[in-house]
């Protein structure tokens, strides 16, 4: 049982819980979110000690396992870590362990999204877990912003011909014609 654990106690074996932490570790964690969200934002944000960390270093799972707690709070505080991470050409596989989840933050996330969404200069794979993202926060929440979210979306949409064709005013890269 960890329920005799202090805040710090836990956080040192989510730092070593591995790909598979014990799930009565994330119970306990899951009970204590006042106690535990300020160190679980800062661990999210901290760089690994090492980059160079194999694969299954239980080490490199630390921020996930921050990341997956943040969200099961709803912390508001861990968006801007999250769109840092999705602005991050380097962060695409830490990303992916959280991309179904994003959507905790609901309607008023949408705007953050969208601007990501948007931002050029983002990889594209934080641009498409925004667009994922939005398209959930619309389903989960019809009458606050599903009609400003598809606004949104088919406005990035380009113009198609009368047969269906894609009308670019340049050739399709390869990110725009294959899905």
């Amino acid at each position: 049982s960890y329920t005799e654990y202090s805040p710090d106690e836990l956080l040192d074996l989510l730092e070593v819980a591995g790909r598979y932490a014990d799930p009565a570790l994330l119970e306990e964690c899951l009970r204590r979110p006042d106690e535990l969200t300020p160190d679980l934002l800062t661990m999210l944000r901290e760089p690994a000690p090492s980059e160079d960390w194999l694969g299954e270093d239980p080490r490199w799972f630390r921020r996930v396992h921050a990341g997956k707690l943040l969200l099961a709070f709803g912390e508001q505080e861990a968006l801007p870590r999250f769109l840092d991470l999705m602005r991050d050409p380097e962060k695409q596989t830490l990303v992916e362990w959280f991309d179904t989840d994003l959507h905790v933050f609901g309607p008023p996330a949408v705007p953050a999204f969208v601007e990501l969404m948007r931002d050029p200069s983002a990889p594209a794979f934080g641009r498409h877990y925004a667009i994922s993202t939005l398209q959930q926060i619309a389903q989960d929440h019809p009458e606050e912003v599903r009609e400003r979210v598809l606004e949104v979306l088919r406005g990035e949409l380009p113009p198609v011909s009368s047969e269906g064709e894609l009308q670019l005013a340049r050739d399709a890269s390869p990110e725009e014609v294959s899905y």
